[in-house]
């Protein structure tokens, strides 16, 4: 994620980023704002607080993000339009996890979606946990069509591993063809062997066979605790897909 927040700023040449309240997106500071937000400190309904999330980060990242309440429609595109000229990208995640994996509203993907194309910001998909959903991807699932998807868990085959892709444009920030690139990008773990070679057999087995089959298992799941709770009058609910 934090690389491509990166290749949507070294595009777009602005700074700030929007995100969704509450979502988990890495150990990155500008992504960390508000993803422990509580009624005491999250503001108004129109209006969400960006919050620190751990003592001694910087009050400056406040400033440089956006926050996003998850399926409010009007929220989102007052909050976009109202940031534009600053914004390099907004990112969502389809079903956040630390939101409870609820279903996002299609009117809601679609509003993030028609006022940052309206207003030249990057769509980042954070695909990192459900890239699973589908052999496309959540993105495809729930409509979203996104500039650059950050992705891995499931790509790596059980090892640690992190990518991300997009629009061919957009990925010539990294390209060092005819110089210094735009954006540099290098780390301990890059293109990690094992991770590679681990990556490459899961892909080569997650064929669409292997996705319709762990949608019907997914559905057994949920169907038979969804069973067990009623049946003993537990105040749970089941939330998730695939």
């Amino acid at each position: 994620m934090l690389f491509a927040i990166k290749a949507a700023r070294a595009f777009a040449g602005r700074s700030k980023i929007a995100k969704l309240e509450g979502a988990y997106y890495g150990a990155y500071d500008w992504v960390e704002v508000s993803q422990a937000a509580t009624p005491d400190d999250w503001g108004g309904a129109n209006q969400p607080n960006s919050t620190v999330f751990y003592r001694g980060m910087p009050a400056s990242v406040l400033n440089e993000v956006v926050v996003l309440r998850f399926n409010d429609v009007e929220g989102a595109r007052h909050l976009i339009s109202s940031n534009a000229h600053d914004l390099a990208a907004v990112i969502l995640d389809k079903m956040p996890s630390r939101g409870g994996l609820v279903a996002p509203k299609p009117e809601f993907m679609a509003a993030v979606q028609e006022s940052a194309r309206k207003n030249g910001i990057f769509v980042i998909a954070d695909e990192v946990l459900n890239l699973r959903q589908s052999f496309q991807g959540a993105s495809a699932r729930y409509g979203l069509v996104p500039d650059v998807i950050a992705m891995g868990k499931t790509i790596g085959g059980g090892l640690p591993i992190g990518a991300i892709g997009g629009r061919e444009d957009v990925m010539k920030v990294f390209d060092a063809a005819v110089g210094r690139p735009r954006l540099p990008q290098g780390g301990t773990f890059s293109a990690n062997p094992l991770s590679m070679t681990a990556g490459l057999a899961a892909m080569r087995h997650l064929d669409h066979a292997a996705f319709a089959h762990l949608e019907i298992l997914g559905d057994i799941v949920r169907d038979g605790i969804g069973r067990a709770i009623s049946n003993l009058g537990a105040p749970l609910c089941v939330t998730g897909a695939a």
